[in-house]
């Protein structure tokens, strides 16, 4: 009986990791802000503008339209850094 005791110990605590791993915990939300994006209309020219926000960068921009980030920079003549700045407008897409 002595050499089960420390089986019968480790399974006990094997067995009380698990449920505790498995037990259903209480999950909180984010505190970060959610961005909302609303699908542009055409300018008079064809031309999808956004202007670029405090904080933004081009990954911001290609998750938030969904436009590549190789396409921002050429359509907009950018470094390949693609450097913006608040208030710069760039050209998304040209529709006909």
């Amino acid at each position: 009986m002595k050499k089960m005791t420390p089986f019968l110990l480790l399974a006990v605590l094997i067995f009380a990791g698990a449920f505790m791993a498995a037990a259903p915990r209480q999950v909180n939300a984010s505190t970060l802000a959610q961005s909302s994006y609303q699908t542009p209309t055409p300018n008079a020219d064809g031309q999808i503008l956004y202007t670029v926000q405090e904080g933004d960068n081009c990954t911001v921009i290609f998750l938030l339209t969904g436009v590549s980030i190789d396409q921002i920079i050429l359509l907009n003549n950018l470094d390949e850094d693609c450097s913006i700045s608040p208030s710069q407008q760039l050209l998304l897409a040209t529709v006909a």
